[in-house]
């Protein structure tokens, strides 16, 4: 679900659609808030960079919306990036579901 709401941001961001970013943002954010409920069961090495790549997610998530209000695509390519790094260091850490 994470990678899904990743693809759709940068699909807003292809398009232009800089407004219409916050809602996969805010969704992925809410994921990934769900999983910090779950980061106990991690193992520590896991847990290591689970935490500070959820919070880092939250974070840019805003940003995100921030960015996508005032449209300045730099800003929002600069954010997702760092949005898409905190993505994969939470699906690494955390194990696939069926």
């Amino acid at each position: 679900q994470l990678r899904t709401r990743t693809d759709q941001i940068r699909s807003f961001i292809d398009k232009g659609s800089f407004a219409s970013i916050y809602v996969p943002a805010f969704q992925a954010k809410d994921l990934a808030l769900a999983l910090d409920a779950h980061k106990d069961k991690l193992p520590a090495e896991k847990r290591r960079v689970a935490e500070p790549a959820i919070a880092k997610l939250v974070r840019v998530a805003y940003m995100l919306d921030a960015f996508g209000d005032l449209g300045n695509k730099q800003q929002i390519t600069e954010a997702y990036a760092k949005f898409v790094e905190a993505a994969k260091d939470i699906q690494s850490s955390f194990p696939a579901q069926p």
